[in-house]
């Protein structure tokens, strides 16, 4: 069960992922790079002044479906949520994650103190609900820009 797990996320979500010159990887990142800007302007800029854009703090989250960026328990109900929906929930996910906690964010000054923050904000994420309520609001405003925006 866990090998077809593994094969259904690599050949839907994760097409092209994993592969030598992770094509889609960079697309996504590029894709990211442009909605986080536009949608966390203020934070975004804080964070390039920081030495650490926005986009490269979610992005190795997209590599593993948010495995090791999340608790357990929250990172299996965003596994099942990428599954069913597909790619787009990568990105709601990381935009809800960012959103629930832009606030926190915002506080910090230096790269570190950025990291730190979402280093305890990615510990503390134990509300699934929460963060996939606010994913849920993320897809349905902005999935066919992010659609658009990934092409």
């Amino acid at each position: 069960v866990a090998f077809y797990m593994l094969a259904l996320i690599c050949e839907g979500p994760l097409f092209r992922y994993h592969c030598k010159d992770m094509v889609r990887v960079r697309a996504d990142i590029a894709a990211m790079r442009e909605i986080f800007n536009d949608e966390f302007p203020d934070l975004s800029e804080m964070a390039l002044m920081a030495g650490l854009p926005l986009e490269l703090i979610v992005a190795p989250s997209l590599l593993v479906c948010f495995i090791n960026f999340l608790p357990a328990p929250t990172a299996l109900r965003c596994l099942e949520v990428i599954v069913v929906d597909g790619e787009i929930a990568l990105f709601a996910i990381a935009l809800s994650f960012i959103r629930l906690h832009e606030k926190i964010f915002a506080l910090a000054i230096e790269s570190d103190e950025l990291l730190n923050a979402v280093t305890a904000a990615q510990a503390g994420m134990y509300d699934s609900q929460l963060l996939l309520d606010q994913a849920a609001i993320e897809m349905e405003g902005k999935a066919g820009r992010i659609r658009s925006i990934r092409r």
